[in-house]
């Protein structure tokens, strides 16, 4: 199939990704909590005009989120969650994305037993609260650079297998990450069911560019190729860097577009 690519970018600059070709945008969760409500508002309307949508979130969590503390610690990261799905459910938001590497490392002191076992209920709380609204959590493997805890789709999906009720928990692979931790493409289709959102770039964390060797578009039909085989029928947002999103972001797409023609 065709995937819907859109961009990581802010409510504000939904025109900008219209205008260079994207489908949808795919903003940050954390950051659209915490606007205040004239910002949010001006920032719906532009959404609203721009003719994009909204899919996915990222970025659910600040780094500042205490999530293996105490009830007390933990208070102000379920009220920002719950501020977040409001705004996220009125933007039309189907899927948030938790890597948020800062905020889920493990502290000194924990082993990564203890860990799993307390982040995998607090991601059950998430999964509560969003329930009403029918959003869904999907945990994002980061490089290990990045984070010392979920480094792969495996590891995320043994995250998910602890939570309780995980129909509304899944993953988002990132072509970068699984590229930095030399994770075969072919592993999404051991979690088919589970791969609710994707990220790409180019393998230096940059938009896809005409200036990048042609061995970058064969990694991108591969990452394609492997999401076919999984049977994956979500959305794919460009998470990079660019120089100047306005002038960088066309040819990104055309490059993701012509890579899916040749699959």
């Amino acid at each position: 199939m065709k995937y819907s690519i859109g961009v990581c970018t802010s409510l504000d600059r939904a025109p900008l990704a219209a205008k260079a070709g994207a489908e949808h945008i795919e903003p940050g969760f954390a950051a659209t909590a915490n606007l205040d409500e004239q910002t949010f508002r001006t920032g719906l309307s532009i959404l609203r005009d721009s003719g994009l949508y909204v899919d996915a979130m990222n970025s659910m969590l600040p780094g500042t989120a205490a999530l293996y503390g105490d009830a007390s610690a933990l208070a102000p990261v379920l009220e920002l969650f719950r501020r977040g799905m409001e705004r996220a459910a009125e933007i039309g938001c189907k899927t948030v994305v938790l890597g948020s590497g800062t905020a889920r490392r493990i502290p000194d002191g924990m082993t990564r037993e203890q860990a799993m076992q307390k982040f995998s209920a607090v991601v059950a709380g998430f999964c509560e609260i969003a329930r009403p609204y029918g959003i869904r959590i999907a945990i994002e493997p980061l490089r290990a650079f990045e984070t010392n805890f979920i480094h792969t789709v495996a590891d995320a999906a043994e995250i998910i297998g602890l939570c309780p009720d995980s129909v509304a928990l899944g993953i988002t692979p990132d072509i970068y990450h699984m590229l930095e931790g030399g994770e075969a493409f072919d592993e999404l289709r051991r979690f088919s069911d589970k791969l609710f959102h994707a990220h790409i770039c180019a393998p230096d964390r940059h938009y896809p560019s005409p200036e990048r060797p042609a061995e970058d578009t064969a990694l991108y039909r591969d990452f394609f190729r492997a999401l076919d085989a999984a049977n994956y029928q979500g959305t794919i947002s460009i998470e990079g860097i660019a120089t100047d999103m306005v002038t960088d972001l066309p040819s990104a797409l055309a490059i993701l577009d012509a890579a899916q023609d040749q699959i």
